[in-house]
């Protein structure tokens, strides 16, 4: 399945693998990490609940920073929106945007429970200060809807 990933969990059977979701396919050499890090769940000093937790989310940040830009972090919500229209699911999108397409895009996807949502805000994350670049962007966050 594009963009998901099947790891080894704590316990060393199937019935505790841990699946990391990507909004983007990752390449041979982040998988190859991902992997190592996904080792951490084996490590036998590592006995509690609070140890696994620590391991999911680095690996969960680990993840982010390799398919984020400076113009949009990447979220379980988008990775949720990307495999829906990937395959094929049906998705209904409401635009709630002003004239400068500023504000939110509310997108049901058929057979989740709850809407993802993409914000749209100008931003100055990508400006590069050295060059004395003054500009203001359109970044993007996505969220699932409360």
């Amino acid at each position: 399945m594009r963009g998901v990933y099947k790891l080894p969990g704590f316990c060393g059977d199937s019935n505790c693998d841990v699946i990391a979701v990507s909004p983007e396919p990752l390449n041979r050499e982040v998988l190859s990490v991902i992997e190592h890090l996904a080792g951490l769940y084996q490590f036998k000093p590592y006995d509690g609940n609070s140890e696994r937790s620590e391991v999911t989310k680095t690996l969960h940040n680990f993840i982010k920073m390799q398919v984020s830009g400076c113009l949009e972090a990447a979220s379980p919500a988008k990775a949720v929106y990307e495999l829906a229209k990937a395959y094929g699911l049906a998705v209904q999108e409401e635009a709630q945007l002003d004239r400068q397409y500023i504000g939110k895009i509310i997108y049901k996807i058929d057979g989740i429970d709850r809407p993802v949502v993409k914000e749209i805000y100008y931003c100055n994350n990508c400006i590069n200060f050295h060059i004395d670049d003054q500009f203001i962007e359109k970044c993007r966050s996505w969220r699932f809807a409360k």
